[in-house]
């Protein structure tokens, strides 16, 4: 579980920061109208290195879960909680339980599958789902809506007395 969410997170950050450097290239030569094909190719050639890395993560994954799709399914749900993460946490709150609660959740089906291995393993990953999908919820109604709906009237308050 933690080398498929290191894995995971390894992936992320370098996806951002390959196409942060994309982003910046394309604006530099959209702007001296040069040909931007020979910059796209480069960068796509280069995302290749990602599909041994998500294939290796896949293979590793089945060989602890007898159920391919099973397993699959549970690299999807730790890449959706690596992607909530990176993305969706601005309050200090959020940064620092959101990540720790879905680890809780994550582990707490690992523990039961690997537990009871002739189990209802499905009935047990769609009940973490659920919990994190609240967790999820419910920290970001609680502290990441109000936190964004402040900036908002901030800023709309400044815009009216200029």
């Amino acid at each position: 579980m933690v080398c498929t969410g290191a894995l995971v997170a390894f992936a992320l950050a370098e996806g951002q920061a390959r196409l942060v450097q994309l982003s910046g290239e394309l604006r530099w030569v959209l702007r001296s109208r040069l040909p931007y094909t020979g910059v796209v190719l480069r960068y796509a050639l280069d995302g290749l290195v990602f599909v041994p890395i998500v294939t290796g993560i896949l293979f590793f994954l089945f060989e602890f879960f007898d159920d391919q799709l099973l397993a699959f399914c549970v690299l999807a749900v730790a890449w959706l909680c690596e992607v909530t993460v990176a993305v969706s946490n601005r309050h200090w709150v959020s940064r620092h339980y959101l990540p720790r609660l879905l680890f809780t959740y994550f582990l707490a089906f690992h523990m039961y599958f690997f537990s009871y291995p002739l189990g209802y393993a499905w009935l047990s990953l769609a009940t973490c789902v659920a919990f994190m999908a609240h967790a999820v919820i419910a920290l970001w109604n609680r502290w990441e809506l109000p936190l964004l709906v402040t900036r908002q009237w901030q800023q709309y308050l400044r815009a009216r007395r200029q």
